[in-house]
């Protein structure tokens, strides 16, 4: 994700969100990932009510703050998961859950140039 309006779209259009980060991020690169998360998920509760001068602002500020992960050296993936809600006492009922994981850059590079150095 680099795109500040596809990232509010995907998670605006889920009805919960989860996420995970790389084991070793450093204390800052954590604090940074937090306050991310954090203002995405709040701009993604409150998107369906503020209109689209409000959805303007969300993608404008979700993209400053991706473009702060990717300086520090992470990549924001997003991801939907199919769930069933089950319980109760009405039907299953479908529930999307979008899954966000923030990765330093080097470990996805990594794989890529262990393969073409074994070519």
């Amino acid at each position: 994700m680099d795109d500040g309006d596809q990232f509010i779209r995907v998670l605006s259009n889920s009805l919960s969100h989860t996420h995970e980060t790389s084991p070793d991020l450093t204390d800052s690169q954590l604090e940074l990932v937090g306050s991310f998360l954090q203002e995405a998920f709040d701009w993604s509760e409150i998107y369906g009510d503020i209109g689209p001068e409000g959805h303007f602002d969300a993608a404008r500020r979700l993209r400053e703050l991706l473009q702060g992960l990717k300086v520090e050296g992470l990549i924001v993936y997003a991801g939907y998961r199919r769930m069933e809600l089950t319980g109760g006492v009405g039907p299953p009922e479908p529930w999307l859950n979008v899954h966000v994981k923030v990765v330093r850059e080097d470990e996805v590079r990594q794989p890529t140039q262990a393969a073409a150095s074994h070519d």
